[in-house]
């Protein structure tokens, strides 16, 4: 693990020359760092795999340990029951490690705005112009920092 810091590079701890051999197979995009915090909790710091190393900004002296991000983001739909006649999508999205990077929500293949109105819950309003009463089929896909995605598919008539 290296750090750069203005233009010096600086050792950190250990060089990581290959994937751990347990997940050998894995995309190289999820190795990153992680550091040890509050209460002993990790948090994840992030970084970037190429060339046998993990390169990552670190901001504070500490203790540092390699890991994966192998899981998907979770996304949980919020009373899909009550959907049609709220006309409002609710999903809280969560991911165990690295967190979410991007999600992308589409109604029949088209685009739709999804507007966050907290930290990990997403919702989409109908638009009585774009959106025709019928039978839609929406579509969400959200991606973690690692590159792991979930996909939500569910189908709702208007």
């Amino acid at each position: 693990v290296r750090s750069v810091t203005g233009n010096m590079l600086i050792p950190l701890l250990l060089s990581w020359r290959s994937l751990p051999p347990e997940h050998p197979t894995e995309p190289a995009h999820s190795v990153q760092i992680r550091t040890r915090r509050f209460l002993g909790r990790r948090s994840w710091t992030g970084g970037v795999y190429r060339n046998g190393w993990v390169d990552a900004d670190i901001k504070e002296m500490g203790s540092y340990t390699l890991g994966q991000d192998l899981v998907p983001p979770t996304i949980t739909p919020l009373n899909p029951a009550t959907w049609v006649s709220k006309q409002a999508i609710a999903l809280r999205l969560s991911d165990n490690l690295s967190g979410v990077q991007t999600y992308r929500g589409e109604i029949d293949g088209q685009y739709v705005l999804f507007e966050m109105n907290s930290k990990s819950v997403i919702t989409y309003h109908f638009d009585k112009e774009r959106l025709a009463r019928g039978k839609h089929t929406l579509k969400l896909v959200v991606t973690d920092a690692c590159g792991n995605q979930s996909t939500y598919t569910y189908p709702f008539t208007w």
